[in-house]
């Protein structure tokens, strides 16, 4: 019975409970959004408001990768500009070639993707967390109280694109991957997923780039420190 126990609670089923969860809690607080994405909307005035115009009229309308053409008539404006999330917005346009009925289902996919990075916030809280050895009760309670106190969620009714709430913690547990191993491949997905924030709002990729490079010069600063002392 004992090693039935242990073999349940490996890491394996640990991270699967983790999921079952704290999904579970996620899903009962926002199950009216999650079963109608489509029909629903975080805000309906303000800059919110113009978030889902411009992702939805880039999605179906524009016929240039980077040009918003649902403002500033005749000339457009930059899609950064008009916070239109490039890197959403392109890929749900690159879909709408193969699959062009995706176009009626902007706001689900915005919706979505926005509450998935809130969800996001739990389970690499969790990891970075059980990185740290924390015990896998306290690790799962606490990811998913970090979860639920997110200030992020007030950006939700105004800046869709700043409610990418998990960015930081992704980019953070890279960065705990990259001080233990340093591999390349690595290094390549932390590049990448700075890429990715910033192709969401430049805001988010600048705070990471500007967190990362002062991690890393303290980190480069430290064992260069460590080195010398053992001289």
């Amino acid at each position: 019975m004992n090693l039935w126990l242990n073999n349940f609670f490996s890491k394996n089923y640990r991270i699967f409970l983790f999921i079952l969860f704290s999904f579970g809690v996620f899903g009962t607080l926002f199950w009216d959004i999650l079963i109608d994405p489509n029909n629903v909307m975080f805000t309906t005035g303000g800059d919110g408001l113009k978030n889902y115009y411009v992702f939805a009229y880039h999605v179906a309308n524009d016929s240039s990768i980077l040009t918003f053409e649902g403002m500033n008539y005749p000339y457009g404006e930059h899609l950064f500009f008009a916070s239109g999330n490039p890197f959403l917005s392109n890929v749900t346009k690159s879909i709408a070639f193969i699959f062009p009925g995706i176009v009626d289902y902007s706001v689900a996919i915005l919706n979505l993707f926005t509450l998935l990075s809130l969800y996001g916030v739990s389970l690499f809280s969790y990891l970075i967390l059980r990185d740290f050895k924390v015990n896998f009760i306290v690790a799962t309670l606490g990811a998913i109280m970090i979860m639920l106190i997110c200030p992020q969620v007030n950006r939700f009714g105004g800046h869709l694109n700043l409610g990418f709430c998990s960015f930081f913690l992704i980019n953070w547990f890279l960065l705990i991957k990259v001080e233990k191993r340093g591999t390349l491949l690595l290094y390549a997905l932390l590049f990448a997923f700075n890429l990715l924030c910033f192709l969401i709002h430049p805001y988010l990729g600048f705070m990471n780039v500007l967190y990362d490079g002062v991690y890393l010069l303290f980190m480069f600063l430290f064992k260069r420190l460590s080195t010398v002392r053992l001289l």
